[in-house]
Parts: structure tokens; C-alpha cells; sequence
């Protein structure tokens, strides 16, 4: 081997390895990226959450000392007599205040045997307690190494660390006690509501960040869609000539690109091509320049006939065509002229306040890269183009036919599409 071809070897090995080390880096920035907002967007959501939390156990106190409060005012209401006078003369029993279910609990809890509550204790831990009341009923084994071991309950206040047996309870310790039962009773009740409340308030909340999140997904989308449309007309998957890879060419910017857009993501099959059929390739030995048909293989040093080539590079495939005057260009060209047309309807638009009419966009339009048919007879292949006949194409005996004319025979600016006789 040459040192010449190993010398482009080298050099080829080089650029793909600096390509793909730059499509990875591309790729990790992007992750990286992704996950930066990911991790923010949690961290949002949790400090929300907390800021939720902190509100919800601020309330949840205000709610409990409030219960409290209306509690202790409940059981002290001067009603007990007069309620019970009600009840005995009536003989209805649903007139109960505060005092009357103070008393009628105490005395419960008095006159229940302690042995029975030892008993009652050791099958149900919940017997004789409330859930989260300083007063809280408990047993305990009494006895030694040399004596019975008997088991027996008591009180026990778990803010002050009083203990009180139930073989010494009085009927004041019993009030206290019942009184403390009947405050957590309700403000359990009080809790078992607002965790209700909470838990519905929660649905709520879920249900409109759900649709926030709907709405949000739907207009990302939609603008999604919207920038997509934008792109489409801007950017063209072409073969690259000199290396035959799959590049992205930017209409406006008139650059060309390895990767597609990051914005087109899954739609990049949706992008127009240049040409699924004939392309230009370049020589690597000679560097001259051949058409190869991406389908079939098949190569040739000429353009294929009727296949338009550029009027003015002359070669590369026609992919725009103008409608008024029926020029066309490659894509290249195309980008070009779109370039110049814009300079001019800037530097109009600053001589003056009227905004120029954008031609440039609405008198081109794409055409593929597939062989020509005679727009006169629609069935012969096209093979003579006339530039002053708004670009039409006719086969040889239709050209003939209608250049006979006078109005037409004048007619100067017209090219061969058979190449094949060009050599």
C-alpha cells in the first residue's frame, strides 16, 4: 500500500473517530441535561410537598387545640341536673350535656372490678384506653422470687408519670381520668374527620396537577408539532457526495449536519429527502465526480436522461422549481438564492416601512428527483427542455411540434435531457 492512501486512510480513520467522539458527547450533554432537570423538577416537587406538610400538622394543631378547648368548655356546662330532670320527667334519653357523661363514665371506670379489668386487659390491650390519651390503663406483675406473682392493673399518666391502682382509684381520680378519656375521644373523632378532609383536599390536589400536567403535555406537544412543521421546510437529508453518509442540510443557516435536529426527535423520518433515487458521489482515487442510483447501485459518469439537473450548478438534481418563471435549482442553489432574497427584503425593509412581498416563499415549490415525463403527450419520457417556455418538458417529436410554431420558434434557450449523447 501506498503511503499516499494509507496517509487518507489515516486521516478518514481520524475524522470518523472525532465524529463519533463528538456525537457522544452530544448525547451525554443531552442526558446530563435531562437529568438536571428531572433532578430540579423533584426537588420542586418535595419542597412542595413539605411546605404542604408543615401547613397541614399547623392546622392539625390549631384543629386539636380547638377541640380541646370546646371539649373542656362541654364538660363543664352546668346542665347535669337540669338534663337529667329532662330525662326523668320526659322520659326521653337523647338530652345528655357534659356532666352528666363525665359523671356516667367516671362511675365506670370506678365501679368496674379490678380484677375484671386485669382480665379484660390481657385478652384486649385497648380495654379501659383511648388512642393517644395521657391516661392510658396498663398491667403489672406483682410478686418475687419467694411469693405469688399476681397480676394487676393501674392508670398511668404518661405526661407526668402518675400512677394510680385501680384497687386505690377514687371517684375524683376517676373523673380525672374520664374526663381526659372523653377530651381525646373527641378530639380522635375531631382527627378521624380532618384526616377525611385531608385525604379528599389530597384527591383534589392530584386531580388538578394531573390536569395541569394534561394541559401541559398537550400544549408541549402542540408546540412540538408547530416546531416541527417550521423545520420540515428548512432542513433536507441529503448524501453527502464525498463520503456517502446520511447528512441533514439546513436550508437556511446553509450548513450541513451528521445529526438531525434535536427538536424533530422521533419525527426525524418525516424530513423531505433530496433523492431516493439518483445521487452525485465523488471519486475517492481520481475525485471526479459519478451518479449513483441508492436503490439499485447501479453507477454512470453521466446524469441519468431525463433526470433535470441545476440550471445553475449544472450538477447537482433539480429539487425546487419556480412557478411564475419555471427555473430550477438543486437544493444548494436553492439556498443561495433564498439567502440573497432575504439580504434584499431586509435592506427594503429598512430603506423603507413597507414590508416587502416575500416571493422567495410563495413561487417555489419542491419537486422530486424522478425522470421527467413530456407534459404534452404525458406518456414519452422527457427529453428537451425550454427555458423560455416557463420550463416545460417535451419529448423530441412533441419539441418539435410545438416549436414549429411561430410564436415558439424563436425559442433559443433549450437543453438536451439525454446525456447519454453529451459524451
Amino acid at each position: 500500500m501506498r503511503q499516499g492512501e494509507w496517509d487518507d486512510m489515516e486521516r478518514a480513520r481520524k475524522a470518523m473517530f472525532r465524529e463519533q467522539a463528538r456525537q457522544v458527547y452530544e448525547v451525554r450533554k443531552v442526558k446530563k441535561q435531562e437529568e438536571a432537570r428531572t433532578a430540579l423538577k423533584k426537588e420542586r416537587e418535595h419542597a412542595k410537598a413539605q411546605l404542604a406538610q408543615a401547613a397541614w400538622m399547623d392546622i392539625e394543631q390549631m384543629a386539636v387545640a380547638k377541640a380541646r378547648a370546646a371539649a373542656e368548655e362541654w364538660l363543664q356546662s352546668p346542665q347535669g341536673k337540669r338534663s337529667i330532670y329532662c330525662m326523668y320527667i320526659s322520659g326521653h334519653f337523647n338530652c345528655v350535656s357534659g356532666q352528666v357523661e363525665l359523671h356516667a363514665a367516671a362511675t365506670d371506670i370506678y365501679e368496674d372490678p379490678p380484677t375484671n379489668v386485669a382480665k379484660m386487659l390481657q385478652t384486649d390491650s385497648t380495654y379501659s384506653n383511648v388512642r393517644d390519651c395521657v391516661w392510658v390503663c396498663r398491667l403489672e406483675n406483682i410478686g418475687g422470687r419467694h411469693a405469688k406473682v399476681v397480676i394487676i392493673a393501674y392508670f398511668y399518666h404518661t405526661q407526668r408519670l402518675e400512677k394510680v391502682l385501680c384497687d386505690d382509684l377514687t371517684m375524683k381520680s376517676s373523673v380525672m381520668i374520664a374526663s381526659e378519656h372523653l377530651i381525646q375521644a373527641r378530639i380522635n373523632a375531631m382527627k378521624a374527620q380532618l384526616a377525611q378532609r385531608g385525604q379528599e383536599e389530597q384527591v383534589k390536589f392530584k386531580r388538578n396537577a394531573a390536569a395541569k400536567r394534561i394541559q401541559m403535555l398537550f400544549r408541549c406537544r402542540q408546540a412540538r408539532k408547530y416546531v416541527r412543521s417550521l423545520l420540515r421546510p428548512l432542513v433536507m437529508k441529503r448524501i453527502d457526495a464525498a463520503t456517502g453518509r446520511l447528512v441533514y442540510f439546513n436550508i437556511q443557516e446553509r450548513k450541513t449536519s451528521p445529526v438531525p435536529p434535536r427538536l424533530m426527535g422521533a419525527a426525524e423520518a418525516t424530513l423531505p429527502v433530496e433523492s431516493a433515487t439518483w445521487v452525485r458521489r465523488l471519486d475517492a482515487d481520481s475525485g471526479d465526480q459519478y451518479y449513483m442510483d441508492v436503490s439499485t447501485g447501479d453507477t454512470s459518469w453521466n446524469p441519468p436522461n431525463s433526470y433535470v439537473m441545476c440550471k445553475k450548478c449544472k450538477i447537482n438534481f433539480c429539487t425546487s422549481r419556480n412557478t411564475e418563471t419555471g427555473e430550477r435549482l438543486c437544493v444548494s442553489c436553492y439556498a443561495e438564492v433564498a439567502q440573497m432574497q432575504r439580504q434584499a427584503d431586509k435592506a427594503a425593509r429598512a430603506a423603507s416601512s413597507i414590508k416587502p412581498d416575500d416571493d422567495n416563499k410563495t413561487t417555489w415549490t419542491r419537486i422530486a428527483v424522478v425522470p421527467s415525463k413530456c407534459c404534452v403527450c404525458k406518456v414519452n419520457n422527457g427529453e428537451r427542455l425550454c427555458h423560455e417556455c416557463h420550463g416545460d418538458i417535451t419529448c423530441a417529436r412533441c419539441f418539435a411540434t410545438l416549436h414549429k410554431n411561430p410564436k415558439l420558434k424563436h425559442h433559443t434557450q433549450h437543453e438536451s435531457l439525454v446525456y447519454s449523447d453529451l459524451q
